[in-house]
């Protein structure tokens, strides 16, 4: 298989996962895919790939490589592919400080956040790239059901979570609750999505 070439990207998130993903706590991103499979569909495998394009006169041919997942019939991008390099947006304002080495910006945790940078908050999505502070190198990535997900996964998946380890129902149905938060509407236990493992660069 050739090799993907590494790409410069991003993800936007919540205050905790931000600061999860900030402090190495957070190794694994789970992301439902844009699109969900056809029923019972099984990929052949997660990787590079030319999928299936048609002309105006309905002659298929081999569209540009891709990394997702894939069978004979049906095949999806991933956001994401091994050896990214993928900064963090979160909530950011810039910082009125002053002090000699601040770099400008501050961030929810930061002590004095709430009261002098309440009228100046910016949402992730319009987070400049010079503000970010975290990037995570994508290791590897799997395409699945989430109702799949393991204890240790959803550890690191959400630093957050917390329980006596064993007893199912404290780590899975905070999971659960935490995924239908997130992405009203998808199914815990049907909706695809990929496993991204990360590592804080």
């Amino acid at each position: 298989m050739p090799d993907h070439k590494a790409m410069k990207t991003y993800i936007t998130t919540t205050d905790a996962e931000a600061r999860g993903l900030h402090d190495g706590r957070v190794t694994l991103l789970v992301v439902p895919f844009k699109e969900q499979p056809p029923e019972d569909w099984s990929p052949v495998d997660c990787g590079l790939y030319n999928p299936v394009r048609y002309d105006k006169s309905g002659e298929s041919y081999p569209g540009p490589e891709i990394f997702g997942a894939y069978d004979e019939d049906w095949g999806i991008e991933a956001p994401f592919a091994p050896g990214d390099r993928i900064a963090v947006k979160e909530r950011w304002a810039k910082c009125d400080c002053g002090a000699k080495g601040c770099p400008g910006y501050i961030y929810p945790e930061h002590l004095g956040w709430n009261c002098r940078t309440s009228n100046m908050q910016k949402s992730a999505e319009v987070m400049p790239m010079k503000a970010v502070r975290t990037h995570v190198l994508c290791e590897s990535v799997a395409g699945r059901p989430v109702g799949s997900i393991t204890e240790d996964e959803a550890r690191r998946f959400w630093w957050q979570l917390c329980g006596d380890r064993a007893s199912e129902a404290r780590w899975l149905g905070p999971v659960v609750d935490e995924w239908h938060r997130r992405h009203p509407g998808l199914p815990f236990e049907t909706a695809w999505a990929w496993f991204v493992q990360v590592i804080k660069q």
